[in-house]
């Protein structure tokens, strides 16, 4: 990863932990966001970018997912954001139009 910022951040789908890459250059490859930029998801959940890295557990939906380029299949980076009513969980961008709208950083 590239970077030396770095995060640990619990998965949704498990206890594991694993490590971000929160710095400009990762998480700005992103639709230009930065590590901590509040967003709203497809759904109007508030939520905040938290780092890049690969997707680090089997998704026990790969298999059915329908999204071609989702990082459980491809291994390749991907963003991590938390929503707020979530907690502590992390989720994977895994479509282009899932975070919909963001508030800019001042």
């Amino acid at each position: 990863m590239s970077g030396n910022k770095m995060l640990e951040v619990r998965g949704r789908m498990g206890p594991s932990l694993f490590t971000v890459d929160i710095s400009d250059e990762a998480v700005g490859r992103f639709g230009n966001f930065r590590h901590g930029d509040a967003i709203f998801d497809e759904d109007g959940d508030e939520g905040v970018i938290l780092g890049v890295a690969p997707f680090p557990v089997p998704c026990p939906n790969a298999s059915d997912c329908k999204e071609k380029n989702c990082p459980a299949k491809t291994g390749k980076d991907t963003l991590w954001y938390s929503l707020v009513e979530y907690g502590d969980n992390v989720f994977p961008l895994v479509s282009e139009t899932q975070l919909v709208r963001r508030k800019v950083r001042s």
